[in-house]
């Protein structure tokens, strides 16, 4: 995307949550034939591949990873500091003997 080439991609339930039509060529998963369909589609109408290269520029801008890095950062801070909360209870635990 950021270098400017059109995506077709396969219609999957985590590329659904991240991609719209508007972004990517979608067709089913697992049918090649919607597959090359899709491609020549994107290869033979300029306007739909002008505007899935444009939309996908602009998603590869804002989520790139100088713009997510933070939110990225965050989110391991807090799995990680979530997960040894109780460090200091497991460390203070009598010794077995």
């Amino acid at each position: 995307m950021s270098q400017g080439v059109p995506v077709v991609a396969a219609r999957t339930k985590i590329d659904t949550y991240y991609f719209d039509d508007r972004t990517v060529r979608f067709f089913p998963s697992g049918d090649s034939q919607a597959m090359a369909e899709a491609m020549l589609e994107v290869l033979r109408n300029r306007e739909l591949r002008e505007s899935l290269i444009a939309a996908g520029r602009d998603y590869a801008r804002r989520h790139n990873w100088e713009s997510r890095k933070r939110d990225y950062l965050q989110l391991v801070d807090t799995l990680t500091t979530e997960a040894f909360s109780d460090l200091q209870a497991v460390t203070k635990a009598p010794a077995l003997e």
